[in-house]
């Protein structure tokens, strides 16, 4: 199903100034408000988590480290030497590290440390890898009219469930995308906060003759969520948040961002750029023609963005025709959204003498 922009609902301006003054607390540069169309996707995964090596076990190996070295006396004497355990005892213990990969057998017969082996020894722990199933979110990216302009993007949403919708045809979503995201750069998953203990994503070709194969299934639930998108100072560039907000009643939730990204939101969240020239003029001349600005009046204006403010500076005339209708334009605290996509940019309107 087609979801374009102009069937979506905004706030208005008093919505938008209450939210800016919400934000406060975390300094704001800017901020933007938007619909996130999400896949909420579920994937069965393969991880690796560091385990303990049990006390006893990692004795064995440094015992097993010091004398693998060949001599006179064949290995297993050694061992019982130094251990004190019976033959059969090492045997089985050595059998047990060698299921861990730990030790191992060489062609001549002779157990040996493996280089997992001497990992462990080194850190007392050894990566496992282990499987469950993981929530992921990818963000649909669109045109105004509705279109997929790119392939969803992995976007690291905290929480926060949104209202379903239903991506028909025109949005199908591809699991593989999730497989790529396992398979990129440590750089790439740092930057957008892909998990980095994820070593691969499981398929049903890895369990077909396993009765819970099913567990291998990736699920989409589509939802859509209302957010904030705030820019925030950072260490050598602009941070973006994301809070979530609810369309009954405008409230915004700003204690906890929803969404954390310290770079590569550009590529996101295109919108959130500085708006065109054409595009400022557009959100100007949509709050001021119902106000009984004409065409003329407006030919005149010049308008300029600086930080969350959209200057305009216009001539008397169209001063002192909005101090007739008492616009709130005047007490500085009239905002308007510019853009006509699902994310739009909110600014502090701000009008003054030519």
């Amino acid at each position: 199903m087609m979801i374009s922009a102009s069937s979506l609902a905004f706030p208005g301006s008093k919505t938008l100034a209450g939210w800016w003054r919400q934000l406060s607390s975390h300094k704001p540069l800017s901020f933007a408000v938007g619909y996130l169309f999400l896949h909420w996707v579920e994937a069965p995964v393969v991880f690796s988590q560091a385990r303990k090596i049990e006390r006893f076990s990692l004795l064995i190996l440094q015992a097993l480290e010091m004398d693998s070295q060949r001599g006179e006396t064949p290995l297993l004497e050694r061992l019982q030497a130094r251990l004190h355990l019976d033959r059969r005892v090492i045997l089985q213990l050595l059998r047990t590290l060698q299921a861990e990969g730990l030790a191992g057998v060489q062609p001549d017969g002779n157990w040996s440390i493996t280089a997992r082996g001497r990992l462990g020894i080194r850190n007392a722990e050894v990566p496992v890898e282990n499987c469950e199933r993981r929530v992921f979110h990818f963000l649909e990216r669109c045109n105004p009219a509705g279109a997929r302009s790119h392939p969803p993007h992995f976007l690291k949403v905290r929480g926060a469930g949104g209202t379903p919708w239903q991506p028909g045809d025109s949005y199908p979503f591809d699991a593989s995308l999730v497989r790529q995201c396992a398979e990129q750069s440590e750089t790439w998953k740092q930057q957008f906060g892909f998990p980095l203990d994820i070593c691969r994503i499981r398929n049903m070709a890895e369990g077909d003759a396993d009765p819970s194969a099913w567990q291998h299934i990736i699920l989409d639930r589509p939802e859509r969520l209302l957010v904030v998108l705030a820019l925030v100072a950072g260490p050598d560039q602009p941070r973006l948040l994301g809070f979530a907000a609810r369309q009954e009643g405008w409230v915004l939730t700003s204690a906890e961002p929803v969404l954390v990204q310290n770079s590569g939101w550009q590529e996101i969240f295109p919108e959130l750029s500085s708006p065109t020239l054409d595009a400022l003029q557009q959100a100007w001349h949509a709050w001021s023609q119902p106000r009984g600005v004409t065409e003329s009046q407006l030919a005149v204006c010049t308008i300029q963005m600086a930080g969350h403010r959209l200057r305009v500076q216009a001539p008397a005339s169209v001063l002192d025709h909005l101090r007739t209708t008492r616009s709130e334009v005047f007490k500085g605290d009239s905002w308007i959204l510019v853009g006509d996509g699902r994310v739009r940019t909110a600014c502090n309107l701000e009008v003054k003498s030519a």
